[in-house]
């Protein structure tokens, strides 16, 4: 975090990697060196969540979303689909500050999102839209999920929406 910190003063835009549940290591450094001082640096925590694959338990992170959300000036993001990465991405190195990209290790889907979708931060989405009587409201991996729920209380007559929400 610190050598990401001197590069983003130099005028690069760093991308630090680490396991999502291993953040907790450097979060001083993350929330005093690189977050209280605003810098450009962004950061990209794998297995995000309870998703680690071969990686199992150790490498699951159910607490870093919690201390990560409390950071000042950090920008969270949790993309829920390859077409959405891309985006966040972009979204990222085009706007100044500490952003901390939530991602998986394992085969995710193009497009959860629908065709025509625009990322942009802050500003939930709705990707299923069959009604009123409940509603889902997920980020990151989740998506399918949510939506593979939504079409199972279809059947049974219950009209679900879907949110994904962005920060």
């Amino acid at each position: 975090m610190a050598i990401s910190a001197g590069l983003s003063q130099e005028g690069y835009i760093p991308f630090p990697c680490t396991f999502d549940a291993f953040c907790r290591r450097y979060m001083d450094q993350l929330y005093v060196t690189v977050a209280y001082g605003n810098l450009n640096v962004k950061v990209l925590g794998a297995y995000a969540g309870l998703f680690t694959g071969k990686a199992g338990a150790t490498h699951q992170s159910d607490k870093e979303l919690g201390i990560l959300l409390r950071i000042p000036n950090l920008t969270v993001i949790e993309p829920g689909c390859n077409d959405e990465m891309a985006q966040a991405l972009r979204v990222a190195v085009e706007t100044p500050g500490p952003f901390y990209l939530r991602i998986v290790r394992c085969e995710v889907p193009q497009n959860e999102v629908g065709d025509g979708y625009r990322f942009r931060l802050g500003k939930g989405v709705t990707v299923v839209d069959d009604g009123a009587d409940a509603g889902i409201i997920c980020t990151g991996y989740m998506i399918r999920t949510a939506k593979a729920a939504a079409r199972k209380l279809k059947e049974k007559g219950i009209r679900v929406r879907v949110i994904i929400i962005r920060r």
